[in-house]
């Protein structure tokens, strides 16, 4: 997230931005060094349906701070979990 986005979340949602970001810099290291444990079992298809997951979840968010649509995006992070496998299955039954 660049600076411009951080300001903009940090206007709409408060203070409570600014109290996250030790924990999130801790989470997301680790997350870095065990991703590359993990990356050569995972294809390019795979890491593509990741980032569509992604993508989605950054609308819905987006959706919900613009009181478009409130939609849970909390309700969604279970598809997180799930495309790895689920684009695995996939590709050993398609092709």
């Amino acid at each position: 997230m660049n600076i411009f986005e951080a300001t903009i979340f940090a206007t709409i949602l408060g203070t409570a931005m600014n109290l996250i970001i030790i924990p999130q810099f801790i989470i997301l290291s680790i997350c870095f060094y065990i991703a590359k444990f993990f990356m050569p079992f995972i294809s390019t298809t795979m890491l593509n349906d990741f980032v569509a997951i992604g993508v989605l979840l950054t609308f819905v968010l987006g959706l919900s701070i613009a009181q478009i649509k409130q939609i849970s995006a909390v309700n969604l992070l279970p598809s997180l979990l799930l495309i790895l496998h689920s684009s695995y299955l996939f590709s050993l039954f398609i092709g």
